[in-house]
């Protein structure tokens, strides 16, 4: 594939245009009752047509999802499945040499744009982990961080957020570590790198009632790190 086929996010080939597209109205919108699995894959046996990979170099193995450049910013895999407002998305991942800085995005309008979308990642080789968007005009938008222990050399790290609409509560191996608001409330989810290459071991997403949603969030006790501008 062809490195820069999505408008956003320097990459190692041709580098995207400029003028990069505004974000798109959303398909139609999966709500749920009870807590639903709507996709779980180990990679084992997953549908290569279930992804969209927009830029980096991915591919599917026995039980892994690889991203195998370090040099692109924003490599990004979307999981075209489902459009989501309430949900849990998760997955576990580790370097396969050098930096460790993956990660998840949400609530993305279209394959053609990044615009609006939320990316939750690890940088700096894993010790920080950091949140932001991407405004209207496909430009990364950075909005907090926090220090964190990075993982050692060949570890699986998991990340996840649990997402209620635009607030969002991120957990690292299952440990609550920040909330924050995003600015869009609802779109597909997907992995991401920077710079780094890395296997992705599993993903889930959960489909959560809003009410379900806000609970889980008010019990991780998670702290709201303060974000640019308000230190």
């Amino acid at each position: 594939m062809q490195a820069d086929t999505i408008e956003g996010g320097e990459t190692c080939g041709p580098s995207p245009l400029q003028e990069r597209p505004p974000r798109r109205a959303l398909q139609e919108i999966t709500t749920v009752d009870v807590p639903t699995t709507l996709y779980r894959s180990g990679f084992d046996e997953a549908a290569a047509s279930d992804w969209e990979f927009l830029s980096g170099d991915w591919s599917l193995s026995a039980g892994t999802l690889d991203q195998t450049t370090d040099c692109d910013f924003d490599a990004t895999a979307l999981l075209a499945t489902h459009t989501v407002t309430n949900f849990r998305w998760s997955t576990s991942f580790v370097a396969n040499e050098g930096r460790n800085n993956g990660g998840v995005l949400f609530h993305q309008s279209s394959p053609s744009t990044r615009s609006g979308a939320t990316v939750v990642d690890f940088a700096d080789n894993g010790s920080t982990i950091r949140w932001g968007s991407y405004d209207n005009a496909g430009f990364y938008q950075f909005a907090g961080m926090q220090e964190f222990a990075p993982a050692a050399t060949g570890q699986v790290v998991r990340l996840s957020v649990i997402v209620n609409g635009s607030a969002v509560g991120v957990f690292v191996d299952d440990v609550a570590v920040a909330n924050f608001a995003s600015l869009e409330t609802a779109g597909m989810v997907g992995l991401i790198t920077t710079k780094s290459s890395l296997s992705f071991e599993n993903v889930e997403l959960v489909a959560l009632p809003a009410e379900s949603a806000q609970a889980e969030e008010a019990a991780t006790g998670a702290h709201t790190t303060p974000t640019q501008g308000e230190q």
